[in-house]
């Protein structure tokens, strides 16, 4: 088999984006094969992240803990991982040709890409063409569909610099208010990679998007005292939307993309280069495990679409938690906190970074339990209490929080039983002891009514339900 690889840059460029991958990656990498390319561009080990309050560090975890194989994060330069990546491929075998620009396509019989090398004019066919052109991907029309892009909600990009002061090299760092992000980590020996996630008009207030100085400043408010003082800029100052992009059709007329041509994740959350080893490692083992191409072409997009679809919904969530100043966001991040007690691992998103999408849904159901929706008050009082007004008024303050599964309810949305039973765990969950008179009816609707509200989950049958039974007393 015969691979042409078609670079168009005569040399890697800094573009900002693109300089650490998570532990899941690091082991996508490793499986496919190429885990060599992290030593070549000189990567930093991460072991772990550190959380910054007030510039103090008040939280640090290692990735070892919770990782694949207890594999660690990578830092670099991007230019310089790209560059050991190029040379990779040719060691195994594939032609590289640099500067070559693609100026055509024609998918009708054998897919053929018309490029210019050296002033020259070829037409190349192939049985597969792969697009891995990024986010603005010429390749996303050749496979017969278009780019689609959820809304911006702020903006991300920084700068990287040198001579920062802090004593944390060795992990990824977090700091920042609900709607205002910094994060810093060693992409070398002797540079740091510094980001800001900003709104775009708190951006443009500040000038951070133009002027090193502003971007400096507003970082320092963040950072532990003094870290930069003394800092010097080591490359373009460059930000983004944060938007999720990705193609309507991943495959089509003997293309096939990967990587942010398929769909680019948000780079707030950093998840991109390892969705890229993902999409390698799975379009290479299920092209040489079978020689119908056009099956595991279908086989990798259907693949793809259900990854890519729940590091997107990840994405969107994280974006609440963490770059949302609204009350509304507010009460979502008081639910997510609740819910990390009751489950640290969040049904495995936490662990996203460390080991990946494998396994996850991130449905509706998915999200009520992120966001602390599956979680409802219920009693933990002790029943010695006299039930007088004083006895009541204290069970009522002696609550604890524990979760409610609605899963069943969610499999079986629309049957009017399975929708009672989850109203009657409910509301058994939250009645009232100083109140036995209140009839199920009563208590219901106002459960049902919290239900839609919060979970819409649950759907009821047409008609009214009017059972007889009374609310137990608890």
């Amino acid at each position: 088999m015969q691979v042409l690889v078609a670079e168009k840059e005569p040399r890697f460029r800094d573009r900002i984006r693109g300089e650490s991958t998570y532990p899941w990656g690091v082991a996508e990498a490793a499986r496919l094969g190429a885990g060599a390319v992290f030593e070549q561009a000189g990567a930093v080990e991460l072991v772990g992240t550190r959380v910054y309050e007030a510039r103090e560090p008040v939280q640090a975890d290692r990735w070892a803990a919770t990782s694949l194989d207890g594999l660690t994060e990578a830092g670099f330069p991007h230019p310089r991982l790209q560059e050991a990546a190029f040379c990779w491929a040719e060691s195994m075998g594939a032609a590289v040709r640099r500067p070559m620009k693609v100026t055509g396509f024609s998918g009708s019989g054998v897919a053929t890409v018309t490029v210019t090398h050296n002033d020259r004019v070829e037409q190349v066919q192939a049985r597969l063409v792969v697009g891995a052109d990024g986010k603005m991907a010429d390749t996303r029309r050749w496979t017969g569909g278009q780019s689609a892009a959820d809304p911006e909600h702020h903006r991300f990009g920084g700068v990287a610099v040198s001579g920062v002061r802090t004593d944390d090299r060795d992990t990824d760092n977090l700091a920042g208010i609900p709607g205002l992000g910094v994060n810093w980590f060693a992409q070398g020996a002797e540079t740091t990679r510094l980001y800001l996630n900003m709104a775009y008009e708190q951006l443009r207030a500040s000038r951070a998007d133009r002027s090193f100085d502003a971007l400096i400043a507003v970082a320092a408010e963040f950072m532990p005292d003094g870290a930069l003082d003394g800092v010097r800029q080591e490359g373009p100052i460059g930000f983004f939307s944060n938007a999720d992009t990705w193609a309507t059709q991943i495959a089509g007329h003997g293309v096939v993309l990967i990587g942010d041509a398929a769909g680019s994740v948000d780079p707030t959350q950093g998840l991109g280069t390892s969705q890229l080893f993902r999409d390698v490692r799975e379009l290479s083992d299920l092209l040489l495990s079978d020689d119908d191409w056009p099956a595991v072409i279908r086989e990798y997009a259907e693949r793809r679409r259900r990854y890519f679809a729940v590091l997107r919904q990840y994405d969107l969530w994280r974006n609440i938690i963490d770059m949302d100043a609204s009350e509304a966001a507010d009460r979502l991040r008081e639910g997510n906190k609740a819910a990390v007690e009751a489950d640290p691992t969040l049904g495995g998103f936490a662990l996203i970074e460390a080991r990946g999408p494998d396994g996850l849904v991130a449905g509706a159901g998915a999200r009520a339990a992120y966001f602390g929706k599956t979680l409802v008050p219920t009693r933990n009082v002790d029943q010695s209490l006299p039930l007088t007004r004083g006895g009541c008024r204290e069970r009522r303050r002696a609550r604890s929080w524990k979760p409610v599964s609605v899963a069943r309810a969610d499999r079986r949305a629309g049957r009017p039983a399975a929708g009672l039973r989850a109203l009657v765990a409910l509301v058994q969950a939250n009645s009232r002891p100083c109140s036995p008179k209140r009839k199920f009816g009563q208590r219901a609707k106002l459960v049902a009514t919290q239900l839609i509200a919060d979970h819409r989950q649950l759907q009821f049958a047409s008609g009214r339900a009017r059972p007889q039974a009374r609310v137990p007393r608890s």
